[in-house]
Parts: structure tokens; C-alpha cells; sequence
């Protein structure tokens, strides 16, 4: 799989596919450069705000998280004035269905919600300007998830007792297409503030600046929001080159209503496999078998990947 994204990834760059709007919204947000603690600072609290009635739990190794960062809680009261200066604004861009009134509402929003949190103190000693932009990104990432035109809506699925977010196809999608809603993003740089294990990704050497070797970055947008499935994965990450950014290509056909699937790979998980993915053919010396075998693929991938690497490194 590591060596198909590497193909891939050109083809992403050009950004050559869906609708002119799509194309246009995907290219501006994917071009964004955001700081690593504004976003560690206010992803988890607009999340928390605009999502905050969906129960979730996590426990254990299990897909990303919520969060990205403990972020400071904010109060009932504020929870809701911020959800509901979002779906005010979202609602106000669906009767003309065109993105250019849904990224004007955005901006709109944004400007309302950076003057409550400075009000809050939630974003004390931060620029405003950087704080409003930093916003605008996520609103416009999270917001599509509600928009009519989008073709994944987010969903919530039970993992051993636990309610988890998940991606959800709102139409049938047809294998080999890319979907720019679901576009994800990491910081230009690193950032000192805190931020969870499972939250973090390393940087693709087709990304703008160099980074140091098994640097690790949070990423963030609606395609963390993807499952991990080591064997029912429909879906894969790729880097969109020159870009600090990664969008979801589809890789099998997948009907409305079915979830978004992905195989994070071995490595994500330290060599452990999530406990959503045991079941009955996979418990007790099976499942043993069965985590060998994977290891033994992931290895042979992540071999074939550095190959391909060295093969275009030589070729440039």
C-alpha cells in the first residue's frame, strides 16, 4: 500500500479532479501553513463545541482521538453560543448550495468565535489575526461534514461498549476518486504544547520544508476522523505534494451509508492491533498467527516503499 501512495501522491498534487469549487476550496486549504500550538489550542475546543453532543469515549490504542491536546474544558453556556454560531452558519450556506457562501459564512463565523474565546481567555496571548485564521481553516475542514454537497457525513459507531466517531459515505462512492472534503492537515512547524500519541503522523517527504527523520506531527481535519480496519480498509491516506496537507483516496467501491475505512499500518500501532478489529477467527492462537502474518506484510511494504523512494531520489 505504501507504494501505490507514493504514486499517488503526484496525482493528488494537481489537485486535476472533481468540480471546479471543490477543486478551488481543496487547493486554498490544502496551501494553508498553520502553527502547530494555535492548532493544538483551539482544535480540541471548537471540536469539543461543535460535536460536544455526540458521546465518545476512547480507551486503550484505539483510532484517533477527539482531541489532539488536553484542551482547557469550556463550560455548557460555552459550548453552546460556539455551536451555535456554527450551525447558524452552516445553515445560512445551504439554500444557495455553492461553496463561496459556505467559505463567507466561515470566515464570518470565525470572526464571532475568536472574539468570544479572547473574551475567555481561552486563547490569552495569541495573535488574533493567527487565532482567526487558524479558525477559518477548521470551520471550513469540519464544517463540510454537514454541508448537502459533501459525500461523507461523520457518523458514530460502538467500539466494545466505547461510542467512536467514524466517516460515513452520504452517497455511493466509486473506487479510484479522490474526496477533497475529506482533507487533513499538520503544522508547518512543531510546537511545544502537548498533544496525544494517537494524534500525531509523520510528515511525507513530499511536503514543503525538510524535517528531521521519524519526526512526528499532530495532524488534524476531518480525515482523522477515518477507522482504522486491517483487513476491511476501503480507503487510504496521501500526501498532497508541496503541501503540508493529505486527502483520502478511495480505493474500493463503497455504498451509501458504509463506513470510511482505513489501514493505518503496523508502525501507528507499535506492533499491537486494535481490539475493534478481534473477533472469533482472530482470538487465541489464531489471532497470534494473524498479527504475525500483518507484521510480515507491513514489513515487506514499508521494504517495497523505501525501494521506491531511492528508485525516485535517483530518477530526480
Amino acid at each position: 500500500m505504501q507504494d501505490e501512495i507514493l504514486k499517488l501522491t503526484e496525482v493528488a498534487t494537481e489537485w486535476h479532479f472533481g468540480n471546479q469549487e471543490k477543486r478551488q476550496w481543496a487547493q486554498i486549504q490544502s496551501t494553508s501553513n498553520l502553527q502547530a500550538d494555535m492548532v493544538t489550542s483551539l482544535d480540541p475546543i471548537l471540536i469539543a463545541a461543535i460535536l460536544g453532543k455526540h458521546s465518545m469515549r476512547t480507551s486503550g490504542k484505539r483510532p484517533p482521538p477527539l482531541a489532539i491536546a488536553n484542551p482547557q474544558r469550556l463550560s455548557a453556556d460555552q459550548s453552546e453560543t460556539l455551536r451555535a454560531l456554527f450551525q447558524g452558519a452552516c445553515e445560512s450556506s445551504k439554500p444557495m448550495y455553492r461553496l463561496e457562501d459556505y467559505q463567507s459564512a466561515m470566515v464570518d463565523c470565525a470572526q464571532r468565535m475568536s472574539s468570544h474565546l479572547q473574551d475567555w481567555e481561552m486563547i490569552s496571548g495569541k495573535e488574533e489575526p493567527l487565532a482567526r485564521q487558524t479558525l477559518i481553516w477548521l470551520l471550513n475542514a469540519y464544517g463540510v461534514l454537514v454541508q448537502p454537497w459533501s459525500g461523507v457525513t461523520i457518523g458514530i459507531r460502538s467500539i466494545g461498549g466505547h461510542k467512536q466517531f467514524g466517516l460515513v459515505a452520504n452517497r455511493d462512492l466509486v473506487a479510484n476518486q479522490y474526496l477533497q472534503e475529506l482533507l487533513g492537515m499538520v503544522p508547518c512547524d512543531i510546537g511545544t504544547i502537548p498533544f496525544t500519541d494517537l494524534s500525531v503522523i509523520t510528515p511525507h517527504p513530499y511536503t514543503l520544508e525538510t524535517f528531521q527523520p521519524g519526526e512526528r506531527r499532530p495532524y488534524f481535519g476531518p480525515m482523522r476522523f477515518a477507522n482504522h480496519h486491517c483487513t476491511r480498509d476501503n480507503a487510504m491516506w496521501c500526501a498532497v505534494q508541496d503541501t503540508w496537507a493529505f486527502v483520502l483516496y478511495i480505493t474500493k467501491d463503497i455504498k451509501k451509508g458504509e463506513e470510511i475505512l482505513v489501514n493505518y499500518g503496523e508502525d501507528y500501532w507499535e506492533g499491537e492491533l486494535p481490539l475493534e478489529n478481534t473477533n472469533q477467527q482472530t482470538r487465541g492462537e489464531d489471532g497470534k498467527r494473524e498479527k504475525k502474518r500483518l507484521r510480515q506484510k507491513d514489513r515487506r511494504a514499508n521494504k517495497k516503499a523505501i525501494l521506491a523512494v531511492e528508485r525516485a531520489s535517483r530518477t530526480t
